[in-house]
């Protein structure tokens, strides 16, 4: 882009010529053999590298857009994905031990569930409460759901 840049051709002023004529005329330049391109009258010859110049400037700048976009994906993006995946993967051992405590105490609380409707009867909250407790204290529960939420 610094190469195309120094012909400086990005400080005359084109606005008066519309941008399909400049894209028509680059085409048919940049498929011309040299030779055609030599032997063009003067002022065609110019116009015609003009285009050129102008439209592989622009081709130069969207292509190292490209590439900036690529490496920012590739280098900036990725490391933050690797350090996002790194954390949750930190936190898998408290999140599996906080699942295997809520598994136990919905096991309890299920069984007793069970068993009051096998027989008919009235839950009874306390008995609940000292049956989960004997799975682990009521705060540790709590903090384990919590945790799996």
């Amino acid at each position: 882009m610094d190469e195309i840049s120094a012909f400086q051709l990005g400080r005359l002023k084109l606005s008066q010529i519309p941008p399909n004529r400049m894209a028509a005329l680059a085409r048919y330049a940049l498929g011309s053999k040299a030779a055609l391109l030599e032997r063009a009258s003067e002022p065609k010859r110019t116009a015609m590298l003009t285009a050129v110049m102008r439209h592989l400037e622009a081709k130069a700048i969207d292509e190292a857009l490209d590439l900036f976009q690529g490496l920012m994906a590739s280098r900036l993006l990725n490391t933050a994905k690797r350090k996002t995946e790194k954390e949750r993967l930190s936190t898998m051992p408290q999140l599996e031990k906080a699942s295997r405590l809520v598994a136990r105490a919905w096991e309890v609380l299920a069984g007793e569930l069970e068993a009051a409707e096998e027989h008919g009867t009235d839950m009874d909250v306390g008995a609940l409460w000292a049956a989960l407790e004997e799975v682990a204290p009521r705060a540790a529960v709590m903090t384990a759901a919590a945790t799996v939420v």
